[in-house]
């Protein structure tokens, strides 16, 4: 017995959705994609809409993460000053540190989804397909019963119904968000009476979730995914990232420090007495925090010191090969 066909029509609003919080549920599409399990029918002004809101997703994105730290932070910051709500507001500053990180991450999902979009069945309107929109219009039929424009809302059904109709071997689902147009008024998760024709709820399905669609046609593949992108490595924190830099400066200026001394005992530099002093109970501040980790270093462990701490600064915005200590 051949594996059951299904095809997802997913509302450019839902797309959205998933640039914004892409995992699991994206690494799942892709997943099911590539074992062949499901098919992705992508309407033109899908994709076009989508193209057209990538810039507002990235943007809408930064200020709602923006915000919820903001709104955190200032509520934590009304409990007081102890210890422990301090290095509670640490964390939500180093979590805020990371947002360009997430800004990359949703660059990165845009990327995937445009992806997803290239490697679809694109359908097109025709000029029937015009007509039958028109005539729904001029009817106040759904998605035209609330009075606005809903052009791009009524082809989308009707591209979805002739995508049906062309794979009738197939479970085909329409997914949407867009509950007011394509909803019945008494039930969100029910398709709107006057589109009651176009699903049969066996080979041709109305969804508003679609997480519950993934779900049954693999109902683990959400928890694998989801537990994938949990154990995925963390970025470093900023705190751990300073004290990274602040212990390779500290060596780094140990071990010049001990060419400086060398060359002041064989009478090739001179410095004056009261810096030379300073410089003396910094080594000892050194030596002793670090113990027996202060050198010295081989040519090979030099250049390692050297480069992670031109990398470590280059993160945090200073140019290459900074290495003044």
């Amino acid at each position: 017995m051949s594996a059951r066909k299904y095809i997802l029509f997913i509302d450019t609003c839902i797309w959205i959705d998933i640039a914004k919080r892409p995992e699991p549920i994206l690494s799942a599409i892709e997943e099911l994609i590539e074992a062949k399990r499901i098919s992705l029918i992508v309407p033109s002004i899908v994709k076009d809409e989508f193209h057209n809101n990538e810039e507002r997703i990235v943007e809408s994105t930064r200020r709602r993460l923006t915000q919820e730290f903001k709104t955190v932070r200032q509520a934590i910051g009304l409990l007081g000053d102890n210890d422990e709500i301090k290095a509670v507001i640490n964390i939500i500053d180093e979590a805020h540190h990371k947002l360009p990180i997430e800004n990359d991450i949703i660059f990165s999902s845009i990327k995937r989804i445009n992806t997803l979009f290239e490697q679809s069945e694109t359908i097109d309107a025709s000029k029937d397909l015009m007509e039958v929109v028109c005539l729904r219009a001029l009817n106040k039929k759904a998605p035209f019963h609330k009075n606005k424009n809903s052009i791009a809302d009524s082809l989308l059904m009707e591209l979805f119904r002739v995508c049906a109709n062309n794979n009738t071997d197939a479970i085909s689902f329409f997914i949407t968000h867009n509950k007011n147009d394509f909803s019945a008024p008494d039930d969100d998760r029910r398709i709107h009476d006057d589109y009651i024709t176009y699903f049969d709820n066996k080979t041709t399905r109305y969804e508003i979730n679609l997480l519950n669609v993934i779900n049954e046609i693999d109902s683990n593949i959400i928890d694998y995914q989801a537990f994938e992108s949990e154990n995925m490595n963390e970025t470093r924190s900023l705190m751990e990232i300073i004290e990274n830099i602040q212990e390779l400066e500290d060596k780094i200026w140990y071990n010049r420090h001990l060419v400086l001394k060398e060359k002041i005992k064989l009478g090739l530099e001179k410095v004056d007495k009261d810096i030379w002093a300073g410089a003396l109970k910094s080594a000892e501040k050194v030596r002793k925090k670090y113990k027996n980790k202060i050198g010295p270093w081989d040519d090979f462990e030099w250049g390692m010191l050297n480069g992670k701490l031109s990398a470590l600064r280059w993160i945090l915005g200073d140019d290459w090969d900074m290495l003044d200590t």
